[in-house]
């Protein structure tokens, strides 16, 4: 893993600390999040969701992907398998953006009164970073 992935990855364990059950139902939001800041770093990211069985019953997490690693809240990672998730599918960015704000396709666990607050962290994480890519182009 690279030095800027190396950076995105603590940083995003670090929002995991202080945001708390984010997979517990706040995942789509966090990836649309994340997806928005990462666009700004030049990278261009893909939404996949994981579940159990096709057709989708039941959508159990959503992360992002971009050049072989997946990012969710957890941080980066080369592979998902150690999650247990069967079946990796691609999801729209625009479908994700739609069905992230409706809170009744989410469970309940993550406190949606948390949004602004993990909106200012991502935020914040893609400031950061864009600064380390931009002094390490210098």
């Amino acid at each position: 893993m690279d030095e800027l992935m190396t950076s995105i990855d603590i940083g995003l364990k670090d929002i995991n600390s202080r945001i708390p059950d984010i997979n517990e139902g706040g995942c789509g939001i966090f990836a649309t999040l994340l997806h928005d800041e990462l666009v700004q770093l030049g990278m261009m990211t893909h939404a996949v969701v994981f579940n159990d069985m096709l057709p989708v019953w039941q959508v159990y997490h959503v992360a992002l992907k971009h050049d072989g690693y997946y990012f969710d809240s957890d941080g980066v990672h080369k592979v998902m398998n150690n999650y247990n998730y069967a079946i990796e599918s691609l999801m729209p960015m625009d479908v994700l953006h739609s069905e992230a704000g409706d809170s009744s396709l989410w469970h309940d666990g993550f406190n949606r009164e948390l949004i602004p607050d993990l909106k200012k962290e991502i935020r914040t994480l893609g400031a950061r970073v864009l600064t380390q890519k931009r002094e390490s182009e210098i």
